[in-house]
């Protein structure tokens, strides 16, 4: 179902917890019997099925706290003249590396509230179809998320305008830099992270917006042929570590930006399914919220609202204590998208009991959500025992 104004979960389509539809089940299940022994299959799906409920429910408590949120029915964060301008400005400056005009996209739009400005300071990825990509920064107002006409400096950077990030033109696919998450680190500073290839080899960067300075992050653990992505920016006691995987999960100390180190479990596992999408932002004293997204083969990418708890600033006591099912966001122009991932929390404000959302559609447009009922969300957390603080 489409929502707006009602809780933001859509229960129809029940995404089991430990990520298996039971679309898929069924299929599987099919497939190995071969449409044949109708009644096993049957006894079969209904025990795996029942099975995997009772695993998730056992490790992720969904309750009913998700339901204390609703959403308004969203804005789009760029016009179709605001898209235009940017990508002309792109195209400006990279007209051999942008030859295919039409084939070029707004996406994956991370947002940060700058209180002391009173707007909403965004990074976007301009990407063009199949493998080209710039960061585009610029600033959103406090109402109705219009993109602002005003000139913006932070540090030497003068916005709005493309960040300039130094692309390997040599390498043969995913050119530039992608999937931005904008955060404050221990200093304060306005941060952005990204993955880009170099020297055949996709890595995380960062941006320090204040200073200028670009920094890439390495290891000597991290496989030489894995592609790195999806690290989320979290702050704990003050100081910035990544989530380097959350299935299983994994946190990343990257003091030493070329040694970086997994602070609660030594190892480097194949990752699942489920991907980190946003930073993680702390609403109460150790309790974090952020969004994950779903993606396997054949399936839709779908986002999940994740709460993760921290004991006194510890960070390897670091773990997951709820995940919601599978959230949908309303958008006119997408009655079912393949692709739907919310990209960051760009505000929370427990006075005014909101927190406000940026979500892509299809590699194609990015719109802002107003979430509210964050303290009824966290009221009856606690009241089912998923939140104890």
């Amino acid at each position: 179902m489409t929502l707006t104004d009602k809780p933001v979960v859509d229960r129809q389509d029940n995404y089991p917890m430990k990520y298996w539809s039971r679309r898929k089940i069924d299929f599987q299940l099919l497939k190995i019997f071969n449409y044949n022994w109708i009644l096993i299959t049957i006894l079969i799906n209904f025990c795996l099925f029942t099975a995997i409920i009772a695993l998730s429910n056992k490790q992720n408590s969904t309750g009913t706290a998700i339901m204390a949120l609703s959403t308004n029915e969203g804005q789009r964060m760029f016009t179709d003249e605001q898209r235009e301008r940017i990508i002309k400005e792109v195209y400006a400056k990279y007209p051999s590396y942008y030859p295919n005009f039409d084939k070029v996209h707004l996406m994956y739009a991370s947002s940060l509230w700058i209180p002391t400005e009173r707007y909403y300071l965004t990074v976007l990825r301009v990407y063009q179809f199949p493998f080209s990509s710039v960061l585009y920064v610029t600033t959103h107002s406090e109402d109705g998320w219009k993109e602002r006409a005003d000139k913006f400096k932070i540090g030497s950077f003068c916005g709005p305008g493309i960040l300039p990030i130094p692309i390997d033109m040599t390498v043969n696919r995913c050119k530039g830099p992608e999937d931005p998450r904008i955060y404050r680190n221990e200093q304060d500073d306005i941060c952005i992270s990204f993955n880009m290839h170099s020297n055949d080899r996709r890595r995380i960067y960062m941006y320090n917006l204040n200073d200028g300075k670009l920094t890439k992050f390495d290891s000597p653990i991290l496989p030489t042929d894995q592609l790195q992505k999806n690290w989320a920016p979290i702050k704990i006691a003050d100081k910035i570590f990544y989530l380097y995987s959350y299935d299983p999960l994994r946190l990343m100390d990257c003091t030493e930006p070329n040694n970086c180190t997994i602070v609660n479990d030594g190892s480097i596992q194949p990752i699942g399914p489920l991907r980190t999408a946003s930073p993680f932002t702390e609403v109460v004293k150790g309790i974090y919220f952020g969004f994950v997204f779903y993606h396997a083969e054949g399936e839709h990418y779908r986002p999940f609202l994740s709460v993760l708890e921290v004991d006194s600033g510890i960070p390897n006591s670091i773990r997951q204590i709820y995940l919601s099912e599978v959230l949908e966001f309303k958008n006119s122009s997408f009655t079912d998208p393949k692709i739907l991932i919310a990209c960051s929390i760009a505000r929370v404000d427990l006075d005014r009991n909101f927190m406000d959302v940026t979500v892509f559609f299809e590699d194609k447009e990015c719109c802002a959500y107003r979430l509210s009922g964050v303290k009824e969300f966290l009221q009856l957390a606690r009241e089912e025992s998923i939140i104890k603080k």
